[in-house]
């Protein structure tokens, strides 16, 4: 499952199914949902973190990207673990890019902001609209921690390739 860029994979594509890819490149760990998150889904998302953190310890970086379909209000449950995730997995930082304009969007954005607030993240995160401006934070981030593994187009190109997962699926 890895796409390659000029002949290197833009990523590691561990998982996808029809609404949710996740992907790895260096110690970044990324996660597209094109639809509303399940248990099931967040069950393979903590799995790849969990293998993902035993390679990297904490110097790690982040970037979960919802399309959206996937901004559906999620049950509890879901909610609660998503925060669990959160507060279970240190990181230099995490980019949520939440697609989308309007008022359904900005409404995700604060749902999304108050799961960080709730979860007490232990590590700065930051909700963008697009992934590019996730990306080039990100690395930022990284580099302040001394942990710049990826570039920001790397970021970018392991993003798309984890969404091309998701439309084979």
């Amino acid at each position: 499952m890895d796409a390659l860029v000029q002949g290197v994979p833009a990523a590691n594509v561990w998982f996808a199914d029809t609404g949710c890819a996740i992907a790895t490149r260096g110690n970044l760990f990324v996660n597209v949902m094109r639809e509303a998150q399940t248990l099931e889904r967040l069950r393979e998302v903590r799995r790849h973190i969990e293998r993902h953190v035993a390679a990297w310890g904490t110097n790690t970086i982040s970037i979960s990207v919802l399309e959206p379909g996937a901004t559906a209000a999620a049950p509890k449950e879901v909610r609660d673990e998503t925060a669990a995730i959160t507060r279970d997995y240190g990181s230099i930082a995490a980019a949520i890019v939440i697609e989308g304009s309007g008022f359904r969007a900005a409404a995700v954005r604060a749902v999304v902001a108050a799961i960080y607030l709730v979860s007490h993240s232990p590590y700065p995160h930051k909700i963008v609209e697009s992934v590019d401006d996730g990306a080039r934070w990100l690395r930022q981030m990284a580099e302040r921690a001394g942990q710049a593994r990826v570039g920001a187009l790397e970021i970018v190109d392991a993003v798309a390739a984890a969404r091309a997962e998701l439309r084979r699926a």
